[in-house]
């Protein structure tokens, strides 16, 4: 760095030796003039002398000089303080243009070239080379730092391989014969006499083997962490990722992702550490290893090998996991272990971390880490991290059940159920925690239900409903159509302390009637809604369709009708059919064809309703005069009970035809003429759905 700053103290004494000549020329001109190593360009605008640009012949370095301060500028800038783009008109004597292109003559493309394009062009090479030696320097710089790493240790594969793979070895079938893919050795027809898919045997070289008899091939991905010494006195932490692959044989594929340096003297420009990662073999000329992450690796859970951990941590940031890492490795558990030394100077956690760790409750370990926000958050777990006895710490009294904990290698999902048996004095049985494991039911997820019922009623009520009302439905899937029950049963205003309400017999039934009652619910909370709304739409459509709603009133007496069961109402105005539609969310009501038809008396729109619930929107029915039925459609177009619901159509026909006059019949049969010329307009336009659902709809009347 000093010999670069006196080389351009010098370069600017050179650039000064020059004296600065006179200029009467307006516009921007330039003076050109030359020393041994320097191209000095004086530049004006308006007769002033706005800088002196330098610019070395032999490497095309540049700068402009504006009295004592020297700044890597190119020439337009000069002239144009925020110049970047464009051009700037510049005037130059024969012989100024002559001194710059012999001064830059060795790098000119051709003998035309101008001396303004000649700059500009190097220039930009100058920045091109220098962004390249600059590249050039990093890629160097990562290149030694990678050839700082040692090899891996001799039997490191052995030992991932070992590491990795905790369940029994997967054994399957060739040329009619099992192998140990351990040993080689063959295994004894006796020993698999009777053993079923998946069952697992012991080899005589003492490893447990999983008889699979399907499949051709088992695969398992994992981690493993190696930290070492580099020969350049740093220490690196080295992330692999495992390929385990069983296919009559054991095969394990280690590949080198991630890189960690971790400064142990001179820090990384300034940085603790450095992250590198594999580069799939875009960057061969040094190592593979950039800091760019286009595979998205990540660490994660790993397992860390356990030769060296406490050695290669000393005198880093480190240094005070170096045992309790060691010990974490040795022990051969999978943890976040990068997790773990990001939280480093987080006494209270890490002295967490390692009473779990020495506790063996290695489940609630890894799940209390995840519950720490990254460097600088807080811990928002549920442990205690201030207690001082193991009770205190798990905020449960009971030692028995902690040592429960322990044996199950539970997580704090049992524990917080635990907890909770501790606090209530609640049977909390090895059958509930597995279910609740299976059914991912936290306590604190189980508040809907716990003030009613105990832990135990819970799984056995969900058990319950598993088998009667939803057969094939996991437990998870049960308690969320429960949970969703008892919400609808608040909106509704129901008791849900009564035991009718909160635990009913057919849950299925309950659910699905709640869903029935908060849609008529909603539907009539909807036609509430916004009366003045209501009543300006009401005016529109009065002068929009004058005498349709006087056709409605005309036609009512004649084609209202009920039994025991149903009603067919007319409306009165047509406001209110626009709120039927919107109601039970189909198409009547907000298109003009209906109104349109009303008032040509094509169809008529009635209301069917059940007759218990008179003012609840139920069917929307389109009739011709003659009482034919064009369509019948409920909630979304979907028709429930349809069938007894054609049967009362049938019999209202069957009455209207009585009442109907002359000139209905009339009517009728314009709107018979009209029906058919709207089907064959939708058979050219080859509109079938549309044409499927109006045949399906279809009641010609009798």
């Amino acid at each position: 760095m000093d010999g670069l700053w006196r080389y351009r103290e010098m370069k600017i004494k050179q650039g000064k030796s020059l004296p600065i000549p006179e200029c009467t020329h307006r516009g921007n001109r330039i003076i050109a003039g030359r020393t041994t190593d320097l191209l000095i360009l004086d530049c004006y605008k308006n007769c002033i002398h706005v800088g002196r640009y330098l610019m070395n012949v032999e490497t095309g370095e540049y700068g402009i000089l504006r009295g004592d301060i020297y700044t890597e500028e190119k020439l337009m800038r000069a002239f144009e303080k925020d110049y970047w783009y464009g051009s700037i008109e510049i005037d130059l004597e024969d012989q100024d243009e002559e001194i710059i292109q012999e001064a830059l003559r060795s790098k000119m493309r051709y003998a035309t070239q101008s001396a303004v394009y000649l700059i500009d062009e190097v220039e930009r090479n100058y920045l091109s080379d220098k962004r390249w030696e600059k590249e050039r320097r990093r890629e160097q710089r990562i290149k030694d730092l990678m050839d700082s790493v040692p090899e891996v240790p001799e039997g490191f594969e052995a030992w991932a391989a070992e590491a990795v793979w905790k369940k029994p070895y997967p054994t399957y079938k060739t040329d009619d014969e099992y192998t140990c893919p351990s040993c080689g050795i063959k295994i004894a027809p006796s020993m698999i006499k009777g053993v079923r898919h998946n069952d697992v045997v012991t080899c005589a070289c003492g490893k447990d083997l999983q008889i699979k008899k399907r499949g051709k091939k088992t695969e398992k991905w994992s981690r493993v962490m190696l930290i070492q010494e580099t020969t350049a006195g740093q220490t690196v932490l080295r992330y692999f990722d495992i390929q385990s692959i069983f296919m009559g044989r054991y095969q394990i594929i280690v590949s080198e992702a991630i890189r960690i340096f971790v400064s142990k003297t001179s820090p990384f420009g300034g940085q603790r550490l450095k992250i590198y990662y594999k580069q799939c073999g875009k960057y061969d000329d040094y190592d593979g290893y950039d800091e760019h992450n286009p595979a998205n690796r990540t660490t994660g859970d790993c397992y860390l090998y356990p030769t060296g951990v406490e050695e290669a941590l000393k005198g880093t940031d480190y240094t005070n996991l170096g045992r309790l890492l060691s010990q974490m490795a040795s022990s051969g558990i999978e943890a976040r272990y990068n997790k773990i030394m990001i939280l480093h100077n987080q006494e209270d956690m890490i002295g967490l971390i390692e009473y779990l760790f020495k506790g063996r409750f290695y489940r609630l370990m890894q799940e209390e880490l995840s519950y720490h926000m990254w460097s600088g958050g807080t811990y928002q777990g549920n442990l205690n991290l201030r207690g001082e006895t193991i009770e205190e710490i798990m905020r449960i009294g009971d030692r028995q059940k902690i040592n429960r904990l322990r044996d199950r290698n539970g997580g704090e999902l049992e524990r917080s159920w635990l907890a909770y048996g501790d606090e209530t004095d609640e049977r909390i049985s090895d059958a509930f925690l597995k279910f609740a494991g299976q059914a991912g039911l936290y306590e604190r997820n189980a508040e809907f239900a716990l003030g009613n019922m105990t832990p135990e009623q819970v799984m056995n009520y969900v058990k319950r409903q598993q088998d009667t009302s939803y057969p094939g439905k996991s437990a998870s899937e049960v308690i969320t159509q429960w949970k969703d029950y008892l919400a609808m049963c608040r909106r509704l205003g129901k008791n849900i302390n009564d035991e009718m309400v909160y635990r009913p017999r057919e849950l299925k039934r309950r659910h699905d009637e709640a869903v029935e009652a908060i849609r008529k619910l909603d539907m009539i909370e909807e036609m509430k809604r916004n009366a003045e709304a209501k009543d300006r739409r009401a005016k529109e459509l009065r002068e929009k369709y004058p005498g349709a709603e006087e056709i409605l009133k005309d036609i009512a007496p004649r084609y209202e009708y009920e039994n025991e069961e149903y009603r067919i109402i007319v409306p009165r105005n047509l406001v209110d059919i626009m709120s039927e539609g919107n109601a039970l969310h189909h198409c009547v009501g907000s298109t003009d064809r209906y109104f349109e038809r009303i008032r040509d008396q094509e169809t008529y729109i009635c209301f069917l309703r059940r007759k218990e619930e008179p003012e609840l929107p139920y069917y929307t029915i389109e009739v011709e005069p003659g009482g034919t039925i064009r369509q019948h459609r409920g909630m979304y177009d979907e028709e429930p009970n349809i069938e007894e619901i054609r049967g009362f159509l049938r019999e209202w026909q069957r009455v209207l035809k009585k009442r109907l006059h002359s000139r209905d019949w009339q009517l009728a049969a314009e709107s018979k003429v009209k029906r058919e010329q709207n089907l064959e307009e939708l058979r050219k336009a080859n509109n079938e759905r549309v044409l499927k659902g109006l045949a399906e709809d279809f009641m010609e009347a009798v």
